[in-house]
């Protein structure tokens, strides 16, 4: 098997196919996009209550900083 990889992920949940495309300059996304999947399918009301509040804080922390660092941009344009 050579080191590259595919163009797309495919992936059969229960409900039907779930189709990624493969870009290893997102990684950070694709864990997020993974803890989604865990939270909303497999994880249980026990790992849910140990994660939640440390997740929400996180994902405020990276909303926050997004927003403004998408300002500076914008201001920066004008």
């Amino acid at each position: 098997m050579s080191g590259q990889l595919p163009d797309f992920y495919f992936r059969v949940p229960e409900n039907g196919a779930l189709v990624f495309r493969v870009d290893t300059e997102n990684r950070a996304v694709d864990y997020l996009n993974l803890t989604t999947q865990w939270a909303q399918a497999k994880a249980s009301d026990e790992q849910l209550e140990a994660v939640t509040e440390d997740l929400l804080l996180a994902m405020h922390d990276l909303r926050s900083v997004l927003v403004r660092k998408k300002e500076d941009r914008s201001l920066k344009g004008r």
